[in-house]
């Protein structure tokens, strides 16, 4: 069965687990299924999201050809305007075309097909979005995989995997609940040269979120 894990981001930068899924095959209508489960469980849908492209990069790949992408100043030059979040939709799109004018791609099928739907996989596209620029690759989820994988393997039973998968997330949210912690009462090690600026805005930072603590308390 495929393990399918939901990997978020928390208030502190980690990773955080909020459900997963085990399933049968890797349809698009399981996938629609699962994405449809998710969503009434949840009650809403993410603003945004991650996810890998492994058989869309083979054909990548396949279709550009090998000496166009061992080419270190074209992947150079694309990666500048795809995998940055500093540029606007429209800097994203006459960078775009700059490159693809250059290499002489305007006729390549793939590249305008991946063009299309760049509103669904372009950081320029979502950049306002909270903590978008922290999911930019698919290094979390992957950071995530690992993580189960050192506790489970493909010859456990289910229940083993049950047992193994309940663990983990015991172990993540004790994790949680220590930075929180540690948020709310410690006060972080000063590292500017700015000292008391910078103590002034850790003050402020701390009670800042035990206001929010109580509040979401009461």
């Amino acid at each position: 069965m495929v393990f399918v894990p939901f990997t978020g981001i928390d208030n502190h930068h980690c990773n955080v687990t909020f459900g997963a899924a085990l399933l049968a095959s890797e349809t698009a209508d399981t996938y629609i299924w699962l994405l449809r489960v998710f969503l009434k469980a949840f009650g809403s849908q993410p603003k945004v999201v991650v996810t890998d492209q492994d058989l869309a990069m083979k054909k990548a790949i396949s279709v550009v050809g090998v000496r166009l992408c061992n080419s270190t100043n074209f992947k150079e030059r694309i990666c500048g305007v795809v995998w940055t979040d500093i540029l606007t939709p429209e800097e994203f799109e006459s960078g775009w075309e700059e490159v693809i004018g250059e290499f002489n791609l305007n006729d390549n099928d793939w590249l305008s097909d991946i063009f299309a739907l760049r509103e669904s996989w372009i950081p320029a596209y979502y950049r306002m979005e909270e903590l978008s620029g922290l999911m930019r690759t698919t290094s979390r989820s992957e950071s995530e995989n690992h993580f189960f994988g050192q506790v489970c393997n493909s010859k456990s039973t289910l229940v083993e995997f049950m047992t193994h998968y309940e663990t983990t997330i015991e172990a993540h949210h004790h994790t949680h609940q220590k930075n929180d912690h540690e948020s709310r009462y410690k006060h972080p090690l000063l590292k500017s040269n700015y000292k008391v600026l910078e103590g002034q805005a850790v003050g402020a930072y701390v009670c800042r979120l035990r206001l929010v603590s109580s509040h979401v308390t009461r």
